[in-house]
């Protein structure tokens, strides 16, 4: 994963995934308040940011969209949320994702993907994430879509992905995909961004979409 940067006061506040989204928005702006932190873990040893991180009020904004990013309620098992993993087997390696939801404890597989002969853990968990907005799109976008990966919600957040996987015939059944990802958040205005929240495995435990590969 890459480092987490947060911004506390600069030309818009926010967490960011990469410097120089974070350094466009404090750079030239007195008084900036920013960090970088290499994980959740690091984030939690900081209260003032931890506060902000996981409050619920801590937004990214960029293109016009937010994501909000913030802790689960206690209540895992509602209609109202689904959530997605990714997983690989190796870095590249075969790998897969789904989506799950929880109702009276029972966990329901909402939709799983074929698995990629050679892909990686952030591509699936981009893709995993971009299919759970389809199909939120499709049920009115009435619920809320939680994913454990920073990564990959900032790829969504941008609407393009920063894999550097080569292309090559092992590769291609999810390069393929990666452009069909792009191209419906590029092209489609009818998803709703703002839906995604960020999964806090430290407090909350793995993510019930997780593959349990660990």
């Amino acid at each position: 994963m890459s480092k987490i940067y947060i911004v506390l006061q600069g030309k818009e506040t926010g967490v960011f995934d990469n410097w120089a989204d974070c350094e466009k928005n404090v750079k030239g702006f007195s008084g900036a308040k920013y960090k970088s932190f290499k994980n959740e873990a690091a984030i939690e040893e900081n209260k003032e940011y931890s506060d902000f991180y996981f409050s619920g009020s801590s937004t990214v904004t960029k293109n016009n969209v937010s994501v909000t990013v913030k802790k689960i309620s206690n209540d895992l098992s509602d209609d109202k949320y689904i959530y997605v993993d990714g997983a690989c087997s190796g870095n590249p390696g075969l790998g897969e994702y789904q989506c799950v939801s929880l109702i009276d404890g029972n966990r329901k597989i909402i939709f799983g993907s074929e698995k990629y002969k050679k892909t990686t853990n952030n591509i699936m968990e981009f893709l995993a994430l971009v299919e759970a907005l389809k199909y939120n799109e499709k049920h009115d976008n009435s619920y809320l879509i939680y994913s454990d990966s920073v990564t990959a919600i900032a790829w969504v957040r941008n609407k393009k992905h920063k894999s550097s996987l080569k292309f090559s015939n092992t590769t291609e059944d999810s390069i393929d995909q990666l452009e069909e990802a792009e191209n419906y958040l590029q092209s489609n205005t009818n998803y709703n961004f703002s839906k995604i929240l960020k999964w806090d495995t430290k407090s909350r435990g793995e993510i019930p979409a997780d593959f349990g590969r660990k």
